[in-house]
């Protein structure tokens, strides 16, 4: 089963298929998580924010 969670930058530019720059000037749903520095996003939030901004998905 695939994780629902995306963990780090490199994940999250890879589903999105933009640079973190980009992704943060967007307004997607980032999250830092719990340790240090590191961010995480949910891929099922991050499809829903797809659809409600009007980007095709799947």
């Amino acid at each position: 089963m695939e994780r629902p969670i995306l963990q780090g930058w490199k994940e999250i530019e890879a589903f999105i298929g933009m640079k973190r720059q980009a992704i943060i000037a967007n307004g997607y749903p980032i999250r830092h998580a719990a340790r240090g520095h590191m961010v995480c996003a949910d891929k099922r939030e991050i499809i829903e924010y797809l659809k409600t901004h009007g980007h095709r998905v799947g």
